[in-house]
């Protein structure tokens, strides 16, 4: 310090240290993380491990307009299906109502997020064989995009009959 009170830093031919952060691995898909299973990395997607069972679409004869069918256009199909369908209980607002893992930002998967979930279907496990997984991706006022499996793939579905899904979530 100055004799006047000014406080002057000296030159140091040493850096400053910072603290040791040690490193974390980031999770790699099949992780368990957040609540569920990684299944992508690049955005970053978890999906639940608990099959939500017999709780239909939703809102059969209205089309809505949720029509995004590419990885990361489920949560903006969940928040249009949920701000234009009156029906309490319907998939997507079970989605944005679950709390798996302690979490409350779930959402329901679009058609390609739900590829990513069928790809992985041996790695995840537990799923309800030959029933139809909903999406959040909307065909037509009737009908909605699904995946069924072990083995059958992607198809559609009505919007009024009892299905299951799986909720994923952002990390």
């Amino acid at each position: 310090m100055k004799d006047n009170g000014e406080i002057f830093l000296q030159e140091s031919k040493y850096p400053i240290s910072t603290p040791f952060v040690p490193d974390v691995p980031s999770p790699r898909i099949g992780d368990i993380y957040g609540g569920g299973i990684v299944i992508s990395t690049n955005p970053k997607i978890i999906v639940s491990t608990e099959n939500i069972v017999k709780i239909p679409w939703g809102c059969d004869g209205s089309y809505l307009g949720a029509t995004g069918i590419t990885v990361g256009t489920g949560k903006l199909n969940t928040s249009i299906i949920c701000s234009l369908c009156p029906t309490e209980v319907i998939a997507a607002r079970v989605c944005v109502n679950y709390s798996g893992g302690g979490y409350t930002d779930w959402y329901l998967p679009s058609v390609g997020e739900m590829g990513l979930i069928y790809n992985m279907r041996n790695t995840i496990g537990g799923f309800i064989n030959y029933w139809p997984y909903l999406t959040s991706t909307e065909n037509t006022a009737n009908y909605v995009a699904c995946y069924v499996f072990p083995n059958v793939g992607g198809g559609a579905t009505d919007k009024y009959n009892f299905y299951h899904f799986r909720p994923i979530r952002n990390y």
